[in-house]
């Protein structure tokens, strides 16, 4: 089951229209959200906490240029049927395990850092330390918007 907010296609969708469908969903535990203004399709899941995460599974542009078979497979994701047997998670989780933030958490994590460290050293015989690997990769190679992202939502 999912809510869906429909805007007149005039409307260009927006963080204040997710709100409104989001509250729907929130008061009666609904976890899929779709808001539409008839040519934008956003496939939004809610994630239950305090506080809820909002994330958006996908987003079709029916007049983009996207390919026809991508846009109808993804907007089958959001019929009834699709819905009712769950074919929509699928799609989520593996978004959710593959999105930046969620990437940059597992290559700063230390089991991480220490398989660099030691490619490292095989590759180029030079000894570093994990911590020093994590800070070259924070200040010199992550976007410092995603940096802010990871370290706002792990306080």
């Amino acid at each position: 089951m999912a809510f869906i907010e429909v805007k007149r296609i005039s409307q260009k969708l927006n963080e204040r229209h997710l709100r409104q469908v989001q509250m729907y969903s929130v008061n009666e535990g609904i976890e899929w959200m779709v808001l539409t203004n008839g040519a934008v399709w956003q496939a939004h899941h809610l994630t239950g906490g305090l506080p809820v995460i909002v994330n958006m599974a996908f987003e079709i542009d029916l007049l983009g240029p996207a390919p026809l078979e991508e846009k109808a497979e993804l907007m089958f994701l959001i019929h009834r049927e699709a819905l009712k047997r769950r074919r929509i998670d699928e799609l989520w989780k593996h978004s959710a395990a593959t999105e930046p933030k969620a990437l940059l958490e597992l290559i700063l994590s230390d089991t991480m850092l220490e398989q660099i460290r030691k490619e490292v050293k095989r590759r180029t015989g030079i000894t570093t330390t994990p911590e020093a690997l994590g800070e070259v990769i924070r200040t010199e190679i992550v976007d410092p918007k995603l940096l802010a992202k990871v370290y706002k939502s792990s306080r």
